[in-house]
């Protein structure tokens, strides 16, 4: 983000000698990174500007906040968790938790300037009200993850109040496949069409529309329907045809009028005339892909990216690449690790986590995003050392003094239209999801310069080899984790953990050190004489550390043996097996509960 580090320096103040000129007063230092907030407001005249950097861009680095992030106990981080494991967990955080804003910065190679091109954007999000289920939609909330998020100034009224709506690829397909399944019905009667799911709400709702539909004067053509909301008016497209003949009337939105509100639906008689009746339906079409595209809404904007097979960077983004494939892709996230993967990478094919390229690639200690961008700044003060123009107030966009190293990167100049679409400059605004998103891509670009030392000199060429090199792409780091990373593109290398034993069907809240002191009765050895630790999965299972292979080779021996009756009157029926076991046990689990959902559901 070119976050500039101001030590502080104490300054001697001499007064100014009598008839001196007054000192004139001092100028701010400019700020670093230029990103424009997008909403609702003005998505539509700002979404043209975006696709064209999308399309024009060579990457795109992106960042998430969310309402959360620990679904429940049992998803707490632990130290041995498999990939599997881990996915799990962060698969429950991004189907309970929201998504309330979604940064990205386009960074395009400028040829002729040998230098990196910035536009970067901050988009408030909100679910569409409705969706393919025809329920309504709900996400938890941390109240520690928006209190943090407040902490750093997060606007929540422009995410709650006009973000940009938005549903999945799969909702879409979804909604489409009905709306070809009712055009193509010929005349079903109300008793013989597919029945769809409804909660007791909207079933009410939908009953005391029909007596006014049921009154409609035969000599009237048009009946204008009471004023709605986006999902009652998904209602009327997705029920009416269940409960009257398709070709009795057409449904079409209008924008005022008399007897209507801006927005509000009206039926429409159709004729016998085949000609009329074909004109009626096409019209009726159109008015659900005006309706659909009003849902989609910022899924444009990641529908362009999948387009263009644009390599995507994040920092530590495990978490956020699932809530961008539960939230845009299918909110029914695969259960394996495995077809999450091969699902993920069919939509993004090109990965890159700042976090495990300065962690495993590039070596270094710190490496939270602000240790990143602290790097950032100081390596471009020690190799740029002329700092941002003073005149634009962000990143010069054109060079200095020719003898000067011009900067890797700029921000484009571009008119912004509109009030709320101000650009934001800051140079310190961690926890915005476009600041963030800035500093992602500005690291990731100095990473490969400073750190990974690619022998190429060009910054795109040793942006090119990093994208082609399978040892830095499609690699994700694994918070508090033995494991070197995730790797989306095969599988994972397993860490030993011969030294580890799952202990399941316990008593709940069992005390560990009851479980101890049984073991080493069953081993035949002093208390605190074999070392071990428990990680708590939940209150009834547990995994147990022992020192080596051997010696958790040993208890469980011991636990099949008469010895092991001290540990059997605390857990009668607990369950305890080594690592490996454990693990084939959980995937076969998780298999058959994949096979269990691919099944088609009774009617």
């Amino acid at each position: 983000m070119l976050v500039v580090l101001r030590a502080a320096v104490l300054v001697l103040r001499i007064p100014p000698a009598p008839g001196s000129p007054a000192p004139a007063p001092a100028t701010p230092p400019p700020a670093m990174t230029k990103w424009v907030v997008v909403s609702r407001t003005n998505y539509a005249a700002l979404l043209p500007r975006v696709l064209d950097d999308i399309r024009e861009c060579d990457f795109v680095a992106f960042d998430c906040e969310f309402t959360g992030l620990l679904a429940a106990r049992a998803s707490r981080y632990s130290a041995l968790d498999d990939v599997a494991a881990r996915y799990a967990k962060l698969r429950d955080s991004a189907t309970a938790f929201g998504l309330l804003q979604l940064g990205l910065s386009c960074f395009r190679w400028d040829q002729a300037r040998a230098r990196w091109a910035i536009t970067a954007y901050s988009f408030h999000v909100l679910p569409a009200a409705s969706n393919a289920l025809q329920q309504e939609r709900r996400f938890a909330c941390q109240l520690g993850s928006l209190a943090f998020l407040a902490q750093w100034g997060f606007d929540f009224n422009k995410s709650f109040h006009h973000g940009i709506p938005f549903i999945s690829l799969r909702e879409e397909a979804t909604l489409r496949s009905n709306a070809t399944e009712r055009q193509s019905t010929t005349s079903p009667s109300p008793s013989t069409s597919p029945a769809l799911t409804l909660n007791a709400e909207p079933r009410l709702w939908m009953d005391g529309l029909c007596p006014a539909i049921d009154a409609w004067p035969p000599a009237t053509p048009e009946l204008v329907l009471p004023p709605m909301n986006s999902f009652q008016r998904l209602l009327v497209y997705q029920q009416l045809p269940l409960r009257y003949p398709p070709d009795a009337f057409s449904i079409s939105k209008r924008q005022g009028g008399p007897g209507c509100t801006a927005g509000c639906l009206a039926l429409r008689r159709i004729s016998a005339d085949p000609g009329a009746r074909a004109t009626a339906l096409a019209e009726e079409q159109r008015q659900l892909d005006r309706h659909l595209e009003d849902q989609i809404g910022f899924r444009r904007v990641l529908d362009a990216v999948i387009q263009h097979r644009k390599p995507i960077v994040g920092h530590n983004c495990w978490l956020d690449l699932c809530h961008l494939f539960q939230k845009f892709i299918d909110a029914q996230m695969p259960l394996q690790a495995d077809d999450f993967k091969a699902s993920l990478l069919a939509h993004f094919p090109l990965i890159l986590d700042t976090k495990f390229l300065a962690k495993s690639a590039a070596g270094l200690e710190h490496t939270h995003l602000s240790d990143l961008a602290k790097m950032t700044a100081d390596w471009l003060s020690l190799h740029y050392p002329q700092g941002p123009d003073e005149a634009s107030g962000c990143l010069p966009a054109v060079d200095p003094e020719p003898a000067v190293l011009p900067l890797p990167f700029y921000f484009k100049k571009a008119p912004v239209p509109g009030e709320d679409d101000a650009a934001v400059c800051a140079d310190d605004k961690f926890h915005d999801a476009g600041f963030d998103s800035i500093c992602t891509g500005q690291a990731f670009i100095v990473l490969l310069e400073a750190h990974l030392k690619k022998s190429v000199i060009d910054g795109h060429d040793r942006f090119t080899a990093a994208i082609n090199d399978p040892a830095l792409v499609n690699r994700l780091h694994i918070m508090q984790s033995d494991y070197d990373c995730c790797w989306l593109a095969g599988a994972d290398d397993h860490p030993d953990r011969s030294h580890v034993l799952h202990v399941s069907h316990l008593p709940p809240n069992t005390p560990s050190s009851d479980l101890q002191a049984a073991w080493h009765r069953t081993l035949d050895v002093p208390a605190g004489s074999v070392p071990m630790s428990l990680a708590w999965i939940n209150d009834q299972a547990c995994f147990v550390q022992l020192e080596s292979g051997e010696m958790a080779k040993s208890l469980l021996d011991a636990l099949a043996s008469p010895s092991a009756a001290p540990f059997k009157a605390l857990a009668p029926n607990a369950r305890i097996v080594s690592f490996d076991e454990y693990r084939l046990l959980r995937d076969q689990e998780f298999l058959e509960q994949s096979e269990q959902r691919k099944r088609p559901r009774r009617q």
